[in-house]
């Protein structure tokens, strides 16, 4: 398995009367992540084949943060802060891990499930 990832944010605040703070600010964020192909073993019929996939992500975006400073006395201080932001995916890649039982397993799984299924009904 392997993972990548970078992330860089840029923003400047603004102050207005001393306990106002407006910080608008923008973001990209890239990652990478690959997973190797691999077959669990020691759980009898319940093993899993697993298939090498990988996922990228880079994303543009903008964020939006207000907040307010408050002191409190004895360099005591209260900063409650409200945040909103947004985010492009410029690649779009979709991210499914498909794990395929072994046939063994999954001829006794459908054998065993159906009467279940039918008595629940």
């Amino acid at each position: 398995m392997e993972t990548n990832t970078f992330r860089a944010d840029a923003g400047k605040d603004f102050y207005q009367n001393g306990t106002t703070r407006f910080t608008p600010s923008f973001m990209t964020h890239y990652s990478l992540y690959s997973a190797q192909n691999y077959r669990e073993t020691g759980a009898g019929g319940a093993n899993l084949n697993v298939n090498s996939k990988s996922l990228e992500i880079f994303e543009l975006g903008t964020n939006f943060e207000l907040g307010w400073d408050f002191k409190l006395g004895n360099e005591k201080r209260f900063s409650p802060e409200i945040r909103a932001g947004y985010r492009y995916d410029l690649v779009g890649d979709r991210f499914r891990e498909p794990n395929h039982l072994l046939p063994a397993m999954a001829r006794q799984v459908s054998t065993q499930l159906e009467p279940i299924l039918l008595e629940a009904l």
